[in-house]
C-alpha cells in the first residue's frame, strides 16, 4: 500500500507539473511576456567559450594523478564598468579565461586580452567577485589548483582599474594562497590598506 501511494503521488506531481507553452505567457498592457527561458545563439551574444580539457600523462594532468581533473571551473557575473549592465567572466582549467562586457540586448564583447585577466594564470578552478579594496568597482578573485606545484597554483586577485582593465595584486593583498583551491567565497567588510 505504501508503494502504491508513492506511485500515485509521483504521477499526480507529473501531471500537475506538465504545462504547455501557453501556460508561461503573462498578459501585461496588451503585450505578451514569456517567462520561460529562451536559448540565445552565440552568433547573437558573441559569447564563445569552451573549457576544453586535454588529459596528459607527461605532467600528471589526468584523472589518475589528479582526482579533480574534471571538476570544471567557474563563472562570475558582475557589473565591472559600473554601467548598470551585468558582465560575465568565465574561467577555464587549461585554456584562457574570458571576460565579456555587456553591451545591452544580450550582446557581449570579448575584452579578455585588453582586460589582462590571464596574467599568471595556470589552472583556474573557480572565480569570486567582490569589491576587495572598497572603491566601488568590482574586483575578480580566481582560485587556482590543478596538477601543479605550489608556485604554479597561487590564487589570483585582479583589481579593477576602472577602465575595463585589471591588475593582478594577490600577493600585495595577502591573498595569493597556494593551496589546491577549487573555489573561494569571501566578503571584505573593512577597507584594506596596502
Amino acid at each position: 500500500m505504501k508503494y502504491l501511494f508513492q506511485i500515485l503521488t509521483i504521477n499526480l506531481l507529473l501531471l500537475v507539473g506538465c504545462k504547455n507553452d501557453t501556460d508561461y505567457i503573462v498578459e501585461k498592457d496588451d503585450s505578451k511576456i514569456y517567462t520561460s527561458f529562451e536559448k540565445i545563439e552565440s552568433s547573437h551574444s558573441n559569447i564563445d567559450f569552451i573549457n576544453k580539457i586535454t588529459p596528459s600523462f607527461d605532467n600528471k594532468a589526468n584523472l589518475f594523478d589528479y582526482d579533480y581533473f574534471y571538476n570544471g571551473s567557474g563563472v562570475g557575473v558582475a557589473d565591472f564598468n559600473n554601467d548598470g549592465l551585468k558582465d560575465i567572466i568565465l574561467t577555464a582549467n587549461q585554456t584562457e579565461n574570458k571576460i565579456y562586457v555587456n553591451k545591452g540586448g544580450l550582446v557581449f564583447e570579448d575584452i579578455s586580452i585588453d582586460a589582462n585577466i590571464n596574467q599568471n594564470k595556470k589552472w583556474s578552478s573557480g572565480v569570486a567577485i567582490a569589491d576587495v579594496n572598497n572603491d566601488g568597482w568590482m574586483d575578480i578573485y580566481i582560485s587556482q589548483g590543478g596538477p601543479n606545484s605550489a608556485d604554479d597554483r597561487k590564487n589570483l586577485l585582479y583589481i579593477n582599474q576602472k577602465d575595463l582593465t585589471f591588475k593582478e595584486q594577490a600577493q600585495e593583498y595577502g591573498l595569493d594562497d597556494e593551496g589546491i583551491s577549487t573555489q573561494s567565497a569571501f566578503l571584505i567588510l573593512i577597507k584594506m590598506e596596502i
